[in-house]
């Protein structure tokens, strides 16, 4: 028991950092170890996930379910759902999960993602927890609510709801979170300099801090900045960004990395219109 809590401790560090790899293969071991251990399921359905093997996360939150019926588990199986692009089945199970639980706060986020998926941006806003509640319990709500804004055509609205996001969020990885959202809010109203000046402000506000390496591991924000600098001509610090981009993502953040490396790492033309980029982008910080 106590080595397979190593083994999944070891596999939460590695995904922190993005080690998307070595996190799956610390699970894996902790499943052959004692395979009846849903807390070993559950860490494995993630690192399935973020490897991009749906499937298989699935199976692996099942198994965690008969293991633990745990509330984490349950979400763990939603939020595979909505990656396998099966909305109203991951609906279904965010709804079961907010019923047993009335403040899981990861059910109502995800089922909020759902909803905007589904465009029923009324829904999601009524799910997500009150303004007024604040962020530093639930910044990813807050974040949320944003990008529904966002989508909904809002932009000067979203925008500044999400500046006082960046003011007001708890650490680094979530202010970058909320900028990086910030951000498409400024390509969207065509603001390009000022999305690069967003997100130039926000590296340069951890440049000294120990975890910097984990502010920009998440490929969300990472491949917001590889278009942000793409856009502005910023070829170098594109390709940077680039760079940090985890070997394996998932199938969205695959097409876009793909579509971006396109535009501004070879030099193509586009294959697609910037509004798709926008959205794809929006996407991902939804997924994340």
């Amino acid at each position: 028991m106590f080595a397979c809590k190593s083994l999944c401790d070891l596999a939460k560090r590695a995904q922190d950092i993005g080690l998307r790899e070595l996190q799956l293969e610390f699970t894996s071991r902790a499943v052959e170890l004692k395979n009846d251990d849903g807390w070993s399921w559950q860490q494995h359905g993630k690192a399935l996930l973020d490897n991009g093997r749906l499937p298989n996360a699935l199976a692996a939150y099942e198994q965690a379910i008969i293991f633990s019926k745990s509330a984490a588990a349950y979400n763990g199986r939603a939020e595979t759902l909505r990656s396998l692009n099966r909305p109203h089945e991951a609906l279904e199970a965010y709804e079961a999960v907010i019923a047993a639980h009335p403040e899981d706060v990861v059910a109502k986020n995800g089922c909020a993602c759902v909803l905007i998926d589904m465009r029923r941006f009324g829904d999601a806003m009524k799910t997500l927890p009150d303004e007024d509640a604040g962020i530093t319990m639930n910044w990813i709500g807050f974040h949320i609510r944003g990008m529904c804004i966002l989508k909904q055509g809002h932009v000067s609205d979203a925008s500044e709801g999400l500046q006082v996001g960046v003011k007001r969020c708890p650490g680094p990885k979530s202010r970058d979170y909320v900028a990086s959202a910030l951000a498409i809010a400024n390509l969207r109203q065509g603001e390009n300099e000022i999305a690069s000046r967003v997100l130039g402000e926000m590296d340069k506000q951890h440049a000294d801090e120990s975890n910097r390496h984990e502010l920009v591991c998440p490929s969300g924000p990472i491949l917001v900045r590889m278009h942000v600098w793409g856009v502005c001509g910023l070829e170098k610090e594109a390709t940077q960004a680039y760079e940090r981009l985890p070997a394996t993502l998932p199938q969205h953040e695959q097409d876009t990395k793909k579509e971006l490396a396109h535009r501004h790492i070879h030099h193509l033309p586009p294959t697609t219109s910037d509004d798709w980029g926008i959205d794809r982008l929006s996407e991902c910080l939804l997924a994340a």
